[in-house]
């Protein structure tokens, strides 16, 4: 219903009851477009599913705002409660996916964006929300449950980056997870603040309730590790920065304003009680 709603192309399907294709200028175009299910809806102006083989199906899933698009090919928008909705949002490229239980991808007045080949938001109430977060490379993954990649200028960018597990955060203005097999995983993780970098060939932040915190910290280097529980690494300019170095064990920290602890000139360097005492330190 409404002024200049289209269904065009060679077998576009407009499938099952309760499916609704409204508002200004909504477009569905495109060969073996479809929109199937219970209660789908692609509303509102400007809203548009364009390409050959692109889907939106399954029960409740929305396409919902202002220049919202799903364009490309075998793109996929499918199962329970799925919603894209916002302004000017994005979800572009070959084989990129939007599937889950409540996954979320949202905002008004905002550019997200879910580009690349085999991109992926998938997972139970997986949220991926606010303005100007980017989602973007060859096969990146954003899975788990109650995963969040929340706030203004958040990137995951690479290929084969990885961001999963229960209750994983990367939140802030300008975090970054960057790099090839880039890993941050396990429960109860977090990157936070501003301008907070975990960047390199193979960097990991693993395990409960470890925290990257505060203004300007940067994990950089190859190979190198921050594992345990509760472990801690805050700070403003704080650095640990080197060639496989690291830090290990129960309670650790490493915490203050650019402390000279840790520099480039110590290499092989592992901190393995709970008081963090240096075991092996050379240069």
């Amino acid at each position: 219903m409404g002024h200049d709603s289209n269904l065009v192309g060679r077998d576009s399907s407009f499938v099952r009851y309760d499916s609704s294709l409204m508002g200004h200028g909504s477009n569905l175009v495109g060969r073996d477009s479809r929109l199937v299910g219970l209660n789908a809806s692609f509303r509102d102006r400007d809203s548009s599913l364009t390409g050959p083989d692109s889907s939106l199906e399954g029960r409740d899933s929305s396409l919902e705002g202002r220049n919202s698009s799903l364009i490309g090919r075998n793109l996929s928008f499918m199962t329970c409660d799925s919603s894209l909705i916002g302004y000017n949002s994005s979800f572009t490229g070959r084989d990129s996916n939007l599937v889950g239980r409540d996954s979320i991808f949202m905002s008004c007045d905002c550019s997200l964006n879910l580009v690349g080949r085999k991109s992926s938001l998938v997972g139970w109430d997986s949220s991926f929300v606010s303005c100007d977060s980017s989602l973007e490379g060859r096969n990146s993954s954003f899975m788990g449950r109650d995963s969040s990649f929340v706030t203004c200028d958040c990137s995951l960018v690479g290929s084969d980056s990885i961001l999963m597990g229960h209750d994983l955060n990367l939140v802030g203005r300008k975090s970054s997870l960057v790099g090839l097999d880039s890993s941050f995983e396990h429960r109860d993780s977090s990157l936070e603040g501003h301008d907070s970098n975990l960047v390199g060939h193979k960097p990991s932040l693993v395990g409960w309730d470890s925290s990257f915190v505060s203004c300007d910290s940067s994990l950089v280097g190859y190979d190198t590790s921050f594992v345990g529980n509760d472990s801690s690494f805050m700070g403003r300019d704080s650095s640990l920065v080197g060639r496989n170095i690291s830090f290990v064990g129960r309670n650790l920290s490493l915490v203050g304003r650019d402390p000279r602890g840790l520099s480039h000139n110590l290499w092989d360097l592992n901190y393995e009680s709970q008081t963090g005492t240096p075991v092996t330190a050379h240069d």
